[in-house]
């Protein structure tokens, strides 16, 4: 299925859709087939039309407004098949979740740095890139209380 937007020209290779971030075409010869990459990665078209290749969002950039299909979860750690993602309980800030093909691993950042789900890294943690880190509110004797 071809995308209205989107026309083959005279060169072979690979391209990018235009709206989609995650659609590219596989062009030959004049004629497209539409591809898409595995949930949370994206079209790499830095590296050239004739290399087929998906990357992490945080690498590549796409445009603004650009869409994704729809995310495929797989779990509460993994809420698209490929990915880094934050850990559930947001004060625990310097632990991750590392998912590929939706099978999750839990990764900690190293002493003093905080996960930043923008970038894929680890930041250090005085740049104010995460909030409420370590803070988890509680309850006892019906009395709220932070930690």
């Amino acid at each position: 299925m071809a995308s209205a937007q989107f026309q083959c020209g005279p060169d072979d290779g690979f391209f990018r859709d235009p709206v989609q971030c995650d659609k590219y075409y596989d062009c030959y010869r004049g004629e497209q087939t539409e591809k898409l990459c595995p949930d949370g990665l994206v079209f790499d078209s830095s590296v050239g039309p004739r290399v087929e290749q998906c990357n992490y969002p945080f690498i590549v950039s796409c445009p603004e407004g650009a869409t994704l299909q729809p995310p495929q979860p797989s779990g509460i750690e993994c809420p698209r098949l490929n990915g880094y993602f934050e850990h559930e309980d947001a004060a625990n800030c310097d632990q991750y979740y590392e998912c590929t093909n939706g099978l999750a691993v839990l990764r900690t950042c190293a002493t003093g740095l905080v996960f930043d789900e923008f970038t894929g890294t680890c930041q250090w943690e005085h740049t104010g890139i995460r909030t409420g880190c370590g803070v988890r509110v509680g309850q006892f004797n019906n009395q709220l209380f932070l930690n």
